[in-house]
């Protein structure tokens, strides 16, 4: 026991947010894969540039290598995705009246309406906030 909270204690210092947490022995599958996820999420590297200050991420959904300013993250989950499939997503969900969430597998941290305006329409923001709103009350008391 003690070796493996020295190996977390050596590992939290290499990663950007890191927060450790218990859990039975027949959940380590999925936290190996949520790892995994959280690793390959947080990879930067310098990008090829004429200052040579940039940094690269690779985005998990479209692997594209993406400027790490042009990256998402998802409130509550920290999964970082390009604004391109994060537009997409939002969109798609917006269209079939649906808030939009992380798009890891077994997450549903909600896509703020603030973080969105980086990346969509001021028009669609302003009908993610409506829908929000409408989402809020009962179905008992919506007139239309």
């Amino acid at each position: 026991m003690g070796t493996k909270v020295n190996e977390v204690s050596l590992l939290q210092k290499r990663f950007t947010y890191f927060q450790p947490s218990l859990l039975a022995h027949n959940d380590m599958n999925s936290a190996v894969a949520l790892a995994r996820d959280a690793v390959v999420s947080q990879i930067t590297w310098p990008a090829e540039s004429s200052n040579g200050k940039g940094l690269k991420e690779i985005c998990v959904i479209c692997f594209e290598d993406i400027n790490a300013t042009q990256m998402f993250s998802v409130d509550g989950c920290f999964h970082r995705y390009c604004f391109s499939c994060m537009k997409q997503h939002v969109e798609v969900k917006l269209l079939n009246a649906v808030m939009a969430s992380c798009q890891h597998e077994g997450r549903n941290s909600e896509v703020t309406i603030d973080s969105c305006g980086k990346f969509l329409d001021p028009k669609l923001v302003e009908i993610k906030s409506n829908r929000k709103k409408e989402a809020s009350v009962p179905v008992s008391e919506k007139v239309y």
